[in-house]
């Protein structure tokens, strides 16, 4: 099975005078550092970061799998510029699922998958923004809600990922 697996765990500097530099330290994302004074806290917390990473990645791609339904059910409907733009969208949220994998292990790999998450959302979001767009030209109301429905458990998923570690 696919998992995130990072595992870098930044080493304390005993000479520092600020007190967080002493600790070790766990860098999430660039503005989210979590630091620990005992090694086995954060490797634990690796492991349940990568856990939580993964179950992200996971719900991600079940949301994928809908808009990519959806946007097949349109493509008759799509006029060219549309299509092409969903296509390219779809193909860069493809791309940084295979590459929040395979790469989330390099030296703070967790930065980068945070970055490569954000990047498969915002990307499902335009594509909904699309689907939703050439549904209000059909007057597809409830496909227009659905749609919406998608977009906030995109929104939730983002929520759940910025306070990570925060707590």
């Amino acid at each position: 099975m696919k998992k995130i697996n990072t595992t870098t765990i930044g080493e304390p500097d005993k000479t520092s005078i600020r007190t967080t530099a002493k600790k070790h330290s766990v860098m999430l994302d660039w503005d989210n550092t979590v630091f620990f004074t005992d090694i086995k806290k954060a490797k634990a917390f690796i492991v349940e970061t990568n856990e939580f990473l993964t179950f992200k990645l996971f719900e991600l791609n079940e949301i994928y799998i809908d808009v990519f339904t959806k946007y097949r059910r349109l493509w008759f409907y799509l006029d060219t510029r549309e299509d092409a733009s969903m296509k390219r969208l779809l193909d860069n949220v493809n791309e940084n699922f295979k590459l929040s994998v395979d790469r989330s292990h390099w030296q703070n790999g967790s930065v980068h998958v945070y970055k490569w998450i954000n990047s498969i959302a915002a990307d499902l979001k335009k594509t909904l923004e699309i689907i939703k767009s050439s549904n209000k030209r059909k007057q597809l109301w409830a496909d227009i809600r659905v749609a919406g429905t998608l977009i906030n458990r995109i929104d939730f998923i983002l929520m759940q990922l910025k306070s990570w570690g925060k707590s």
